[in-house]
């Protein structure tokens, strides 16, 4: 891999110091141009003496040292990286969803006809033959192993054979998806349809089932017992980690019988009966092969014919009777890969059809490839195969490149890979925090609505065209097959593109997403998964509403920043008490500039970054008193701009404010971790700010008049506090950290 976009990729995901809505270009400038003006206001004071062409060639040295800087960063920022697509003519597909393509020929996709035609034989000589039984038919294994993909090629192959409907995901909403297509007399619509074709119903990630609450689950299997019906098959699909839960949920021979009495406490699931043998010994279903059968016999007064196999219900069930359809087998483990053997390089030898893709591709060195990845899951081979192939065709590396690629093991690919498709988003930080959120969403088997992604990326913190951003995003992340519409054609639910993807990017954050970020996004989403505290959680929505149509913390922060900057007018070109009335105390003599002023700014836009957009979001008894202490602080901020040679006690006195009243904010009603977040932060902001208002009365105790040096040292501590400050704290992921500690209160208040 090149180390130029290995750069560019490491330079696209550091921290982000935008915070105020602006382009990038122009944020970089500007603040060039403040940082240059701030240190030739301090130079300016050792060097007072020196002749003013030297100084004001120092001065234009310095600006364009920083617009340098600015306008390099600005370039590097726009430098461009190119994500992992799916290509024409390539050997292997990549992350690329196939649901719903109609065409599934291209060489990158391995062909699974085999699999497609033992699902019809299936459908043709046992399924649709039931009728006083209906058995479904369940493809099941690890994720990522190609079930949906096998689903998508049934789909094109048999859908001029068959009515096939896809009601995959949303079982949450299905007996509305079902209203939808066939209307409110559901029985008899499917009855009239059956009689002219055969239809096929597909449920894929059914796992998503068993995470329904209790009046879903029996909603859902009422559903699916009225879709048992002649003429008609029900295919699901789910991980084989569920399969057990499925088992005991539904008696795959007879979904028929999917829904529970109410009036009994029958458990339906086939495992439930196996386990009832072990308690008290009843029968239970049996399986028996027509082989054993001679002739025709009777049983129960009816006469059983030669069947391939007999479905006998167990005593004591509702519908206690025996079958006359045939029943088998109808549970499918789908295999991590097309297993089929073909020759390799023209040899009599045999291999997978991946294996041989890769040392086509790649020679000797892609069997070693192939053979350090063969175990993952198919889906994650087909991501590292299809980066080397990448990497190869259209970057266009050298052997030692590719050796590098294929040295990498299975985390080191997926966090380039990663690393790659987000940047190459535009918006790491956005990006980043809708697929952790998205992820969290899918393993925890829930839809997250628009409303609800908004809220959890509190999009427009610091920008009110925030969620424009956002939006760019989703989008550019459902073209790097990254996430997917929910439901087609809506853009009000969005979820992961696969359980492998979810899974593996949470494996990527916990070593690449900011420490802030990923904490505040874990209080959200455990926030959102609590059912028991939707009205809170509203209600919380409503607060934060509120606070941002409020414009408190900008007017009075506006007023006084106006205030400052007239008083220093004042001082420098009307009237300087400090250099008459208040001599005395003048430790700074007669050096008067304007770092004061610069300083007092600075500090005054960090203090309302913090109140305007982490503490507003505080909701409580001390919201009011938080309003106050900011006004205090702006106060305080214009005496240091009028009392300039004792600015610095003011600076600190104001900054310990500040920090006592974020180390307090939050009681125990509040997450433990938020708690010690901003307990932390203000603490720190505490013992600085005392630490620089001590200093200053000790060097006043020792010193009546403050030496050129002494004044010097102090405006460069005051610079380096402002730079740390902003450097630490002024960062979008810092502050989105701490904006959720705020609003991290679990009801209790």
């Amino acid at each position: 891999m090149k180390r130029t976009e290995m750069k560019n990729v490491q330079i696209k995901k550091k921290t982000g110091y935008n915070i105020y809505g602006l382009k990038n270009r122009t944020f970089y400038i500007l603040a060039a141009l403040v940082c240059a003006v701030m240190i030739d206001a301090v130079i300016q004071i050792p060097i007072q003496s020196f002749p003013l062409p030297v100084k004001i060639v120092l001065d234009i040295l310095v600006i364009a040292a920083a617009l340098g800087l600015a306008l390099f960063k600005s370039t590097s920022d726009n430098s461009r990286v190119v994500p992992y697509l799916r290509q024409e003519g390539f050997e292997f597909l990549g992350l690329y969803d196939l649901s719903g393509k109609e065409s599934l020929n291209s060489t990158d996709i391995l062909s699974r006809e085999e699999e497609v035609r033992y699902l019809n034989q299936m459908l043709e000589t046992l399924i649709f033959q039931q009728n006083s039984v209906k058995q479904a038919i369940c493809l099941t294994g690890k994720s990522g192993c190609g079930k949906s993909t096998i689903l998508s090629f049934f789909k094109r192959e048999y859908k001029d054979r068959y009515q096939i409907y896809d009601f995959s995901g949303n079982y949450t909403n299905l007996k509305t998806a079902l209203t939808q297509r066939f209307g409110n007399n559901l029985d008899q619509e499917l009855l009239a349809q059956a009689g002219k074709q055969k239809l096929v119903f597909i449920f894929d990630q059914f796992e998503r089932f068993f995470f329904l609450e209790e009046s879903r689950k029996e909603e859902v299997r009422e559903l699916l017992s009225s879709l048992s019906k002649k003429n008609m098959a029900m295919i699901l699909s789910m991980r084989e980690e569920y399969l057990a839960d499925f088992m005991k949920e539904f008696d795959i021979n007879n979904m028929k019988q999917g829904a529970r009495d109410n009036d009994s406490k029958d458990q339906t699931g086939i495992l439930n009966g196996l386990t009832s043998m072990i308690r008290d010994d009843r029968k239970n279903y049996h399986v028996l092969n027509t082989s054993q059968f001679s002739r025709t016999v009777t049983w129960q007064q009816e006469l059983i014919k030669e069947n391939y196999h007999v479905h006998l219900e167990h005593p004591g069930t509702r519908s206690e009777h025996t079958a006359l359809d045939p029943v088998g087998n109808t549970i499918y483990y789908c295999e991590n890969q097309n297993e089929v053997k073909v020759r390799c390089n023209g040899t009599e030898e045999n291999a997978t059809v991946l294996q041989n893709k890769c040392e086509l591709l790649f020679g000797a060195a892609g069997r070693d490839f192939y053979e350090k990845h063969r175990q993952e899951p198919l889906i994650q081979q087909q991501i590292s195969y299809h980066m080397a192939e990448y990497e190869k065709k259209v970057k266009e590396q050298s052997e030692d490149a590719l050796k590098e690629v294929f040295a990498m093991e299975d985390y080191e690919l997926l966090n380039h890979y990663f690393d790659v498709q987000l940047t190459a988003a535009g918006d790491y930080f956005n990006a980043s925090r809708i697929l952790y959120l998205l992820s969290q969403a899918r393993l925890n088997h829930v839809v997250m609505k628009r409303r609800d992604l908004e809220f959890g990326l509190f999009e427009n913190q610091f920008s009110k065209d925030g969620h424009k951003a956002v939006n760019r995003m989703i989008e550019k992340m459902e073209e790097l097959q990254l996430i997917r519409r929910n439901i087609e054609r809506s853009d009000q639910e969005y979820e992961i593109a696969h359980d492998f993807v979810a899974q593996a990017f949470l494996n990527y954050s916990h070593s690449n997403m900011d420490r802030n970020v990923k904490s505040a996004l874990d209080i959200y989403m455990a926030e959102y998964l609590d059912t028991n505290k939707k009205n809170y959680i509203e209600e919380k929505r409503n607060h934060c509403r509120k606070v941002q149509k409020s414009k408190y913390y900008t007017v009075i922060y506006i007023v006084f920043a106006l205030l400052a900057a007239a008083v220093d007018g004042m001082i420098h070109f009307a009237w300087n008490p400090w250099q008459n009335i208040w001599q005395e105390i003048n430790v700074y003599g007669g050096i008067f500039t304007f770092v004061p002023l610069l300083m007092t700014e600075a500090c005054m836009l960090y203090i309302y970054n913090v109140y305007q957009k982490v503490v507003q979001f505080y909701r409580g008894r001390k919201e009011s008193l938080c309003k106050v202490i900011f006004a205090v602080i702006m106060v305080a901020a214009v005496f240091a701009t009028f009392c300039y040679p004792h600015g610095l006690l003011f600076y600190g006195l104001g900054l310990a404010l500040m920090g006592g009243n974020c180390a307090l904010l939050l009681n125990d009603s509040y997450q433990k971790a938020s708690r010690m977040e901003m307990r932390n932060y203000g603490l720190k902001c505490v013992m600085m700010g005392l630490a620089f208002a001590v200093l200053h009365l000790i060097l006043w105790i020792f010193n009546q008049r403050f030496p050129v040096y002494i004044i010097f040292v102090e405006m460069v501590m005051m610079l380096l506090l402002v730079a740390y400050a902003y450097l630490a704290h002024m960062t979008k992921e810092y502050l989105y950290g701490r904006r959720m500690d705020a609003g991290s209160d679990r009801g209790e208040t």
